[in-house]
């Protein structure tokens, strides 16, 4: 009966699978920009497809807009590699990087095996050498709201999954994105898409988070 009762608060399962492809989309966005992410972030029409995503949305966020990519395929390349991939690079895309002082690097990196390996996702799956890259953390994100939507359509109860993202979203990726923010806006210089899609993803991920934790207490209050 909790499994009705929560479904009926959460009928369609669109909006979670639009939070997914959001997601995923950012995931895309900060991976290294190959020939196919350059034409898809560079054509004119991006903003405009971003926007009505944001309008399927389980939650509501302002949505500025993003500047497509200004650059050729090599120069963004150049400029991806040198500001986020190289040794001693200005914003490495790394959580231990940006959370010294807070959390140690192994601490941090053994928390996000727990969270991919309680979902089977054993880290040879991940496509980057560490746990904590942005890039992984987006993707298990993206992997988490598409597992919540797919519980939604089969009449399962997905609160599990929702505890799950508000978790992971408050332990890991929403504790560090604006400090990432912080240095792409300072340290990546020219390139309005970057910024725009950095400053864009702290929004989002704060917004996902604040949704997550206002479902998640009116589902405890009901199972009182």
């Amino acid at each position: 009966m909790e499994a009705q009762t929560l479904l009926e608060k959460v009928e369609d399962s669109r909006p979670i699978e639009m939070a997914s492809r959001v997601y995923t989309l950012l995931a895309r966005a900060f991976s290294f920009p190959a020939d196919e992410l350059h034409r898809l972030f560079r054509k004119e029409g991006m903003a405009e497809e971003m926007k009505e995503m944001m309008e399927g949305l389980p939650f509501k966020l302002e949505f500025k807009g993003i500047s497509p990519i200004s650059r050729s395929q090599d120069d963004i390349e150049i400029l991806y590699t040198n500001c986020f991939d190289m040794p001693m690079c200005p914003c490495p895309l790394y959580e231990s990087y940006h959370r010294r002082g807070d959390r140690a690097r192994d601490d941090v990196r053994e928390d996000l095996l727990r969270f991919y390996e309680h979902f089977g996702i054993g880290a040879s799956d991940k496509n980057r050498d560490y746990p904590d890259h942005l890039v992984a953390e987006l993707e298990f994100m993206a992997f988490l709201s598409r597992k919540e939507a797919g519980a939604v359509k089969e009449g399962k109860d997905p609160s599990p999954l929702r505890i799950a993202q508000r978790d992971f979203l408050a332990r890991h990726l929403s504790r560090w994105v604006k400090r990432l923010d912080k240095v792409i806006q300072s340290k990546v210089i020219d390139e309005p898409f970057y910024k725009g899609m950095s400053s864009f993803m702290v929004e989002f991920t704060g917004s996902h988070l604040k949704d997550l934790n206002q479902s998640i207490k009116k589902i405890e209050k009901e199972r009182r």
